[in-house]
């Protein structure tokens, strides 16, 4: 199990009626086996669907360090992505 944290700030690159367009930027922490830290970064499109509903996608990547009892070590694998409701 993966639990985290994901602050970011976002600034729209592409903005229409249908849809926008917009990277992002920030920091985050979480547990999985170990504590880890480091950067988020990614690409998040918004399109409304109706008055009520909006979309999102997003793709995410985020390099960062594990911290545990023997030291500190790189941690790559940590990304996402996901479509929102």
């Amino acid at each position: 199990m993966d639990l985290g944290l994901t602050g970011t700030v976002m600034y729209p690159v592409l903005q229409e009626k249908e849809f926008e367009l917009g990277v992002y930027g920030g920091l985050r922490v979480g547990y999985d086996h170990d504590f880890y830290m480091g950067l988020a970064v990614g690409l998040a499109v918004e399109a409304p669907i109706n008055s009520q509903w909006t979309v999102m996608g997003e793709l995410m990547y985020a390099p960062g360090i594990y911290i545990d009892e023997t030291g500190v070590y790189p941690a790559w694998n940590h990304g996402g992505y996901g479509i929102y409701g």
